[in-house]
């Protein structure tokens, strides 16, 4: 972890260490509180979120004319950026990875249901959210992390990383833009949502191809922006880039 800190942020030892002892005190207080949110009234859910007034009437108006796709990460608490798009109203679908047990699935779901979200799993995800997209409604997916074989070489602070292309597929079929955004702990029971403006695929782009890397390379940098904010509430352990390390290692002995 403290050597992908120093790689991608140019920390020295010192530095990388101390984000990096913070990393699992940030989850495992985020987790405690997700808990607690979730037995509060909505209203004082939604009084821990600060957020740009301003900036969230006028995407709003966007929303809600074309529709949008929503990207986070694992950074800040992720499970309630989902529930804080589905307060505002702006996407209340989402695609999110099962778990292994599923008797811990089944109560993950509970939970995000509880918070005003429609989850689908990766079997039929896809079509669900084509469906949505095109029908002018907000989507939402977490796409933060490595892609393994079948994801696309995209910069990452700096390296290349395998990223999972769902996100510009999506976008790319649909035309709708994407936003990028995360909720940021500020302190017990305290968030902020960061907001990115949105950004959308070219409908005259020569070259879907060379189109896709493009919108893969301007949520990385995003991702990067939000990441550089609070880099002790991103999960460094992902081990993102390994599966490009693999490439480039198999490049050299091939």
């Amino acid at each position: 972890m403290e050597d992908a800190l120093t790689r991608s942020l140019g920390l020295d030892t010192g530095a990388a260490r101390a984000v990096a002892a913070g990393v699992y005190p940030h989850f495992a207080a985020a987790l405690v509180e997700f808990l607690r949110l979730s037995r509060l009234p909505l209203a004082a859910q939604e009084a821990c979120v600060r957020y740009d007034v301003e900036l969230v009437d006028r995407l709003t108006g966007l929303i809600r004319e074309r529709g949008a796709l929503f990207v986070t990460g694992h950074i800040g608490l992720w499970e309630l950026t989902g529930a804080w798009l589905a307060w505002r109203g702006w996407s209340r679908k989402a695609i999110a990875r099962s778990f292994a047990n599923p008797l811990i699935d089944a109560w993950v779901r509970r939970l995000r249901e509880g918070f005003g979200q429609e989850i689908r799993n990766r079997n039929g995800g896809l079509l669900f959210a084509l469906r949505a997209l095109r029908r002018g409604e907000g989507f939402g997916m977490v796409t933060d992390r490595d892609g393994g074989a079948s994801g696309v070489p995209v910069p990452f602070f700096g390296q290349m990383a395998s990223t999972i292309p769902t996100a510009a597929d999506l976008a790319l079929a649909s035309g709708v833009p994407i936003i990028v955004l995360a909720l940021l702990r500020e302190g017990p029971l305290r968030y902020r949502a960061v907001i990115t403006e949105p950004f959308e695929p070219d409908p005259k782009a020569p070259d879907p191809a060379v189109e896709r890397l493009r919108l893969l390379a301007e949520m990385n940098r995003r991702f990067e922006d939000l990441i550089r904010l609070a880099p002790e509430q991103w999960i460094w352990s992902h081990r993102r880039w390994q599966t490009a390390e693999k490439w480039a290692a198999e490049s050299v002995t091939g």
